[in-house]
């Protein structure tokens, strides 16, 4: 069952890294991922996108919003 965690975590940071990438935004540091709970119980995911130019965190928040719309996900843009 780790195994699988840590598959899907890599595979999330991967694909929001590319996606990130493609649409013209630079890292600070890899973007990092970790499953989390809401209060309500449900379940997703928390990812942490360091940003080398902070101005663009809106930019990428509504990015990230176009490219993955679903509830499930907690993005941190820093």
């Amino acid at each position: 069952m780790s195994s699988q965690a840590n598959a899907i975590l890599e595979s999330v940071a991967q694909v929001m890294t590319g996606t990130l990438r493609r649409e013209g935004f630079e890292l600070r540091a890899p973007v990092a991922v970790r499953f989390r709970t809401a209060e309500s119980g449900s379940t997703g995911v928390e990812v942490v996108v360091p940003l080398r130019d902070p101005d663009h965190i809106d930019a990428v928040t509504a990015t990230i919003g176009e490219h993955f719309p679903d509830r499930l996900s907690a993005v941190v843009v820093v």
